[in-house]
């Protein structure tokens, strides 16, 4: 017979979830409150039986493995999948049976899955916000694509992270996030820079 208790065990096994994204999506997200499913969860299903989905890993690593990305990785939201699964049915997920554990391109991928477009409220789980690279902007004479494209959401990333007090961190070579103290000046130099003078 199984026992309610070991069903709540059960479901709070997820560990912590990462969600890898532009700095252009985040500013989105930190600003509507809310990760949603899109148009491009929906190619999992048919066109009369759409699968919409958020993709999560479990990978810490994820940016470094060698695969195909449409969009470049600059950051990523760190969730409590454990509380995330009392709300959301989270299961694995690889797009072949190439995505093997060990190798290059392994993904350690975690979907929450429905029919219905899919809202999930990050307050109510992000643990914090990753830092994969930081962006320089170019000198009066240089020029650089990554400014062109990311700059500006770049610099409102920053803006809307102080302004939600949402823990923000820099990843190190092992994807493990490098502790506050010892990046403190970095960011007062980088949030002076876009807090207007009072």
């Amino acid at each position: 017979m199984i026992r309610l208790i070991d069903l709540l065990r059960e479901a709070k096994q997820v560990g912590i979830l990462y969600h890898y994204t532009t700095f252009t999506a985040a500013v989105n997200i930190l600003k509507s409150g809310r990760l949603k499913s899109n148009l491009e969860g929906a190619n999992r299903g048919t066109l009369t039986n759409p699968i919409h989905s958020i993709s999560f890993t479990r990978d810490k690593v994820f940016h470094k493995s060698d695969r195909y990305l449409q969009k470049p990785l600059h950051c990523r939201f760190v969730f409590d999948g454990d509380k995330m699964s009392d709300k959301f049915k989270i299961q694995p997920y690889a797009q072949s049976n190439d995505f093997k554990k060990g190798t290059a391109d392994f993904e350690a991928e975690e979907t929450i899955q429905s029919n219905n477009p899919i809202v999930v409220p990050i307050q109510n789980y992000l643990i914090r916000v990753d830092v994969l690279i930081t962006l320089k902007e170019p000198e009066k004479y240089d020029y650089s694509v990554d400014w062109d494209y990311y700059g500006k959401d770049y610099m409102e990333f920053f803006k809307v992270v102080k302004q939600k007090n949402i823990e923000i961190n820099m990843v190190d070579k092992n994807g493990n996030p490098i502790p506050y103290k010892e990046k403190q000046s970095i960011w007062q130099r980088l949030l002076k820079s876009i807090t207007p003078n009072n």
